[in-house]
């Protein structure tokens, strides 16, 4: 009995030591020993509650058997104390009293109050935030996740417990931050001013999300033990990510050269994964009419019933009864409805909103690919066929003989056909009248000469009519038939038309097609109206008259008779010179005034065409050294070259050389080729374009509209620069199609990048169309003629182009070409500048 008082009298004094409530009861409940703590919580001394039963204290605790329950009990309770009236939350844990033989207890009791009520606030916090649209992180100061909320785990998968003490950055990220989102977070980190970035996320399947994180600082209330914690919300932007995709690749097969081939192919394969897996069919509407409010309807996008759909597609036709379609408007710039891009949907579900977004992005790059294959097919018609007739014209007959007669023949006759008295027509009878007598001979020889030939109109009242040779009866046999059915009377308004033509013939090598175009031409100018004649060598006095010019054009590249004129290049919106086209000009002694068309032709044929463009590169860079020596603002001088010229062995480094020689930068020189050029390039000549590229050099197409080039040929060269045809230009202002035409082909270069210069600009209207398209430089006689280097220069000081288009002339000297042309002894003694 002693050593049980000795063993509860010792535990007693360690308990008093102890801040935790502890009680000792007897095995009846009453209180054997009572510590401080435990006098704190109940309110009452150990002196007056010794003896007492533990009910006394509080109602709500009982008394455990812990012989029955086991050695150890533990369990929270909601308890009023008696003495103070408050409601605590306990802990209590019971066990047998150790080192004491009756049945005692010791119970250990803790206040919980504090403890629930935070458990309260957390689960009513993750309740709230469970309710978000948005998935949220909360972050402690080491960035190590605390918790997240239910839209988190339906975006990424994980739950609390595969996420919690983990980073982000760790778990959640496919690949790495871009740098400028790298440096987002370290002024974060610095300033902690909130700040977001978007990447690409794996969730825990291993799928893709693209996610945007906007992170944030929580609140001064959240920082605890001077520790701060921080907030992410997340948004799912995959969808928005796949538009913005759809987009973008969807603008990039807008620049191939069949856009409406490129359009379908990538719907097919970028629409059904946004779809659902289903695959968009498009329905064009050429041709078709509807009423005005059936065009209304289908003008708006709405579900439908398949057989309320006009049957626009044969796929229409397998559709089940039960089936929805949702239809989409395909329309033009200007609004009109041109086709419908159709969906179908098992009824009753609906597309959603991403998906409806996706359908109306598809729309509108089909409208796009629409205008801009209209586009290209009026521009592929302008370029190859002539506008009044409808024919091809005398490029696209050159071209269309090289590519594809000469595949299947060696030899063809061609036949030039010529209106004898046009002219004698168009005086009394107006150019409306004239226009109707070609367009008759041009139906007439169609009809006649039948698919086995094929024809061209030239200048004027001339077609060329190409066929495969035959014997020289059945030739006979053509030219009679075609003059027969050309030489009619027409009724033109009042006047009875007699349309008189004549025609001659030649033939040999498809290769030699203009060659054989020029005979004919000349057999047709030695026959009378009504008959026909063939070429022969006899008549081929131009031969001769090539001769002595060839010798003439020698002579004068040798003894420096060709000299540089310079037409000043204009910018529209800052009036000043961009730069200047160096153009060759020859007076020759013997043969006069000497065409650049002619002369520069010649030299390609003697031979005499490298020497020409190699003295052209070296005057022109010569004269650029001038101009920079004396303070004259002349950016950049542009010098043409023949598709020959890029033959050359080491044309590069002779470029190359010549600037540095006179110490110019590469950019200040830009080389000139002809679309048709351009479209005829063989490896070693792209090598060639390349390496002139690679030295700073920039490249300029020239004449462009005239030739054969699609945009996917145009992207393909490293060309800068575009210059618009004169002719397309100069047509503008009165032909309807030439100005749909300019405009696409500006629209079209700024939108590639490319610097668009307008050639041949001569009127204030062509001039105000240009600059309503958006034209950035502008090139023709409304600034100036080709001048010497002298007179640019005076015009360059004095800045004239802005008082040329305000209507006022400038103050310059009577042309210097004039004067070239008829005192040439005055430049040819010059020193050159």
């Amino acid at each position: 009995m002693n050593n049980t008082m000795h063993n509860t009298e010792s535990m007693m004094a360690a308990i008093d030591g102890i801040t935790l409530p502890i009680i000792l009861l007897d095995r009846m409940g009453a209180i054997c020993n009572f510590n401080l703590g435990a006098a704190t919580l109940f309110g009452i001394t150990a002196k007056h509650a010794v003896g007492k039963n533990i009910n006394a204290l509080c109602s709500d605790i009982t008394m455990p058997d812990v012989n029955v329950q086991g050695n150890t009990q533990t369990y929270e309770l909601k308890a009023r104390i008696t003495r103070t009236s408050k409601s605590h939350w306990l802990r209590i844990t019971s066990s047998k009293a150790p080192n004491v033989e009756d049945s005692s207890v010791l119970m250990i009791i803790r206040d919980i109050t504090n403890e629930i009520e935070s458990r309260k606030q957390q689960n009513l916090f993750q309740t709230v935030t469970d309710y978000f649209d948005k998935a949220l992180m909360i972050l402690d100061c080491d960035y190590k996740v605390i918790q997240i909320n239910k839209a988190f785990t339906n975006i990424f998968g994980y739950t609390s417990s595969e996420i919690y003490g983990l980073r982000p950055r760790d778990k959640l990220f496919k690949e790495t931050i871009s740098p400028e989102d790298e440096r987002k977070i370290d002024v974060f980190n610095a300033t902690k001013e909130p700040f977001d970035f978007t990447v690409s996320t794996l969730t825990k399947t291993n799928q893709e999300v693209w996610a945007n994180f906007t992170c944030s600082q929580m609140s001064e209330d959240w920082v605890i033990d001077e520790k701060a914690y921080y907030v992410v919300f997340i948004s799912d932007v995959t969808q928005a990510k796949q538009l913005e995709e759809l987009k973008r690749v969807g603008l990039t097969m807008l620049s191939t050269s069949d856009p409406l081939k490129a359009f379908t192919s990538f719907a097919s394969i970028y629409a059904p994964p946004l779809l659902n897996g289903l695959q968009p069919k498009f329905a064009m509407l050429n041709g078709q009419s509807f009423s005005a409010s059936r065009v209304n309807e289908l003008s708006k996008a709405h579900y439908v019933h398949y057989s309320k759909i006009p049957d626009l597609h044969p796929w229409l036709k397998s559709f089940a009864k039960d089936k929805l379609i949702y239809s989409t408007p395909l329309t033009s710039k200007s609004g009109r409805l041109i086709g419908l891009i159709l969906l179908p949907v098992v009824h009753p579900e609906r597309l959603d909103e991403h998906q409806i977004e996706a359908l109306t992005i598809l729309a509108q790059l089909g409208g796009l690919a629409l205008q801009h294959h209209g586009a290209l097919t009026k521009i592929d018609r302008l370029t190859q066929y002539d506008s009044l007739t409808g024919l091809f014209n005398s490029r696209y007959m050159e071209q269309f003989v090289h590519q594809e007669l000469s595949k299947n023949t060696d030899e063809v006759a061609v036949i030039s056909l010529g209106i004898c008295n046009l002219e004698l027509i168009t005086e009394p009878c107006g150019s409306q009248a004239a226009d109707r007598v070609i367009l008759e001979t041009a139906k007439r020889l169609k009809t006649t000469a039948g698919r086995a030939s094929h024809i061209s109109r030239a200048e004027s009242g001339e077609f060329f009519l190409v066929t495969k040779l035959m014997d020289m009866d059945s030739l006979r046999m053509l030219c009679e038939v075609l003059l027969g059915s050309t030489t009619q009377v027409l009724e033109v308004n009042e006047y009875s038309i007699e349309i008189e033509t004549c025609a001659g013939i030649a033939f040999g090598q498809a290769e030699n097609f203009k060659a054989l175009c020029d005979q004919a031409h000349i057999a047709k100018n030695r026959a009378h109206i009504g008959t026909y004649g063939f070429f022969d060598e006899g008549m081929n006095g131009v031969s001769k008259e090539r001769l002595l010019l060839s010798y003439s054009l020698k002579k004068a590249i040798n003894d420096s008779q060709l000299k540089l004129f310079y037409q000043p290049q204009v910018c529209l919106k800052t009036m000043r010179v961009m730069g200047v086209e160096a153009l060759a000009r020859w007076y020759s002694p013997e043969h006069g005034n000497v065409s650049p068309e002619k002369f520069i032709q010649l030299a390609e044929k003697i031979g005499e065409i490298d020497r020409v463009s190699m003295w052209a590169i070296k005057a022109a860079c010569e004269q650029m050294a001038y101009w920079r020596t004396i303070g004259v603002s002349v950016p950049t001088v542009s010098v043409n070259l023949s598709q020959l010229n890029l033959n050359i062995d080491g044309l590069d480094q002779y470029v190359d050389r010549i600037l540095k020689s006179y110490h110019l930068p590469a950019s200040c020189l830009i080389l000139e080729l002809t679309e048709t050029a351009t479209s005829e390039l063989t490896p070693s000549k792209m090598t060639m374009i390349l390496a002139l590229r690679d030295i700073g050099v920039r490249l300029s197409m020239d004449d462009f509209g005239t030739g054969f080039s699609t945009l996917a040929n145009l992207a393909s060269l490293p060309v800068s620069e575009i210059k618009i045809d004169k002719s397309f230009v100069q047509a503008i202002a009165t032909d309807e199609r030439f100005n749909v035409l300019v405009s696409s082909i500006i629209d079209m270069g700024n939108k590639l990048g490319l610097t668009v210069v307008a050639e041949g600009v001569e009127s204030k209207q062509q001039l105000d169309l240009l600059r309503s398209y958006n034209c950035p430089i502008i090139q023709g006689f409304i600034y100036s003629k080709a001048v010497t280097a002298d007179e640019l220069t005076l015009l360059v000081k004095k800045n004239a182009f802005n008082s040329k288009i305000k209507g006022i002339p400038c103050a310059s000297p009577r042309s210097q070409y004039d004067r070239f042309t008829q005192m040439p002894e005055l430049y040819f003694n010059r020193t050159p500048l």
